[in-house]
């Protein structure tokens, strides 16, 4: 039984304004036990607050049918639909509250984003789930290792969750939180591309990245890493992050941890055949390969030095403004997110 306002109508969509319920009995607020140093048990979830996006290119409202379904009785769900950019990050804002509150971002790497941030600016302190209802997932698949939905779901009810601190960082120019990462180069022009081809999910990007490789002119650029020039070459591509994958099936940054205050570089510098790095990215082995550049750092700037605009993304959304630099910083342990026990290889040892 749910209750809430009549549903709008926008662009066609019929989006909820108001917030769904599944009725909450009067059981004590989540705790969370300590397992480990840095690793702590999620038990008794009490409040659910759903962030979901209807544009999202996965399937948004199944996985939130599940979500609701599976919850019990003691369980209070809010449900608020996003209508716009920006939605997600004020939303999330809002209920940052109460560390007792489980936030789960329901949409793809860029929703998710937008609610890490929203609850990072707030100052809060509720725990993230993240959902697969996007593009790419790479979120997802860098917190769950791909696990079933149906598993999260499961775990979150049953306290079977852990709390892990992970890390973000800001994009200095823009003043943006990034949480998945960023690229400049070939996934930016890929993410661009992508938008004229047929099919959908993961296999739409990995087509459109490849094509692009076979196109894309390289750039003269350099990478300042803690103030210090890492690389000045011509380049194809460069990623910044704490996130490991990229597009779903890119392992652009194969030793980055989630987890350990740092952000990683890599570098695809101008090589005769650029598919061989590419393929050997899918397989966690790109840093191995003699035309890829590879540091670590809390500062990281990406700079474009022939005098023309950097095509920019981050968190699998290409950005608008025409600036040839940007700087990155790392913000250590910003984000409480909800994952699985034993956790995925994307986090450090305790």
């Amino acid at each position: 039984m749910y209750r809430g306002r009549v549903p709008e109508v926008a662009n066609g969509v019929r989006i909820p304004s108001g917030r769904a319920h599944a009725p909450a009995g009067s059981s004590p607020a989540p705790s969370a036990d300590q397992t480990t140093a840095s690793t702590h048990r999620l038990d008794d979830v009490q409040q659910v607050v759903v962030i979901a996006n209807p544009a999202a290119g996965g399937d948004p409202h199944g996985l939130l049918d599940e979500l609701l379904s599976a919850a019990p009785r003691t369980v209070q769900v809010d449900v608020e639909w996003t209508q716009g950019g920006g939605d997600a990050e004020r939303i999330a804002a809002e209920y940052s509250y109460s560390p007792s509150t489980v936030v789960v971002a329901v949409g793809g790497d860029g929703t998710v984003r937008e609610v890490a941030a929203g609850i990072h600016r707030a100052g809060g302190k509720p725990a993230l789930v993240v959902a697969p209802a996007g593009t790419g997932n790479s979120s997802y698949l860098c917190l769950w290792n791909d696990q079933p939905w149906s598993m999260v779901v499961h775990a979150l009810y049953d306290s079977a969750l852990h709390l892990r601190s992970i890390d973000l960082a800001t994009i200095e120019e823009l003043d943006r939180i990034m949480l998945l990462g960023a690229g400049a180069g070939v996934i930016a022009q890929a993410l661009v591309n992508a938008q004229s081809l047929d099919g959908v999910g993961r296999s739409r990007l990995l087509q459109a990245a490849f094509d692009t490789l076979n196109s894309y002119p390289p750039h003269r650029g350099r990478v300042v890493v803690d103030g210090r020039i890492l690389d000045v070459s011509e380049m194809i591509n460069v990623n910044v992050g704490g996130n490991r994958y990229r597009a779903g099936s890119f392992q652009l940054l194969p030793r980055s941890v989630v987890d350990d205050g740092l952000l990683d570089v890599s570098i695809l510098r101008n090589c005769p055949d650029p598919l061989e790095p590419a393929m050997l990215s899918m397989t966690g082995d790109i840093a191995d390969h003699p035309a890829v550049v590879y540091g670590r750092g809390r500062r990281i700037t990406v700079e474009r030095i022939d005098g023309e605009a950097l095509i920019f993304e981050h968190d699998g959304d290409v950005v608008p403004e025409q600036r040839s630099s940007y700087t990155i910083s790392v913000l250590a342990a910003a984000l409480r997110v909800a994952v699985p026990s034993p956790l995925s290889n994307c986090f450090g040892t305790n």
